[in-house]
């Protein structure tokens, strides 16, 4: 449900589904693709800032190989981006903060 979810653009079902269970976040389909894999594909910006924030993978792979990055336009690839330097940059911090 939660691919049908993505797929079809509705962030407003995607946010209840994800609410009631976290971890379908994650969750692959028979083809090894998730909901991130969708939204980026169907560049559903919401939908994709909204994994993002609940830690989906940037470089899941589904069965193709193909990670998220590898199915971003521009736009999508932006988003993806700037989301692992922003986490890049909290590790640093982290890292620096311990030493």
């Amino acid at each position: 449900m939660i691919h049908e979810a993505v797929i079809w653009g509705d962030e407003k079902l995607v946010l209840t589904l994800l609410e009631d269970n976290r971890q379908l976040v994650s969750k692959k389909d028979s083809l090894g693709t998730t909901p991130l894999h969708y939204a980026v594909i169907g560049k559903h910006a919401g939908i994709v800032r909204a994994l993002l924030k609940l830690g989906a993978d940037v470089h899941a792979k589904n069965f193709y190989g193909w990670t998220p990055m590898h199915l971003a336009s521009p736009e999508m690839m932006d988003l993806l981006t700037a989301h692992c330097a922003r986490l890049q940059s909290q590790e640093d911090n982290r890292v620096a903060a311990a030493a």
